[in-house]
């Protein structure tokens, strides 16, 4: 069995999707910053906190936010 993280991008209307996996919190991390490179936002911080299984990341929008879930499969 392997773990990989998947990584969903929360919007502000509450609305979830994937836009990617990783197979380490480095390489989700990775898609993250991606992400964000391609809708051309600057994040100045990233915070991180565990809630109802899966981790959370701020990234200073106020009202979005990412998520990952590690999956073992």
């Amino acid at each position: 069995m392997m773990r990989i993280y998947r990584v969903f991008f929360l919007n502000s209307a509450g609305v979830k999707r994937e836009i990617g996996r990783g197979r380490t919190i480095k390489e989700a991390k990775k898609r993250i910053a991606r992400f964000l490179d391609e809708k051309k936002y600057k994040s100045y911080y990233w915070r991180f906190w565990e809630e109802d299984g899966y981790i959370w990341v701020d990234v200073g929008s106020w009202s979005e936010f990412f998520l990952m879930k590690g999956e073992l499969i």
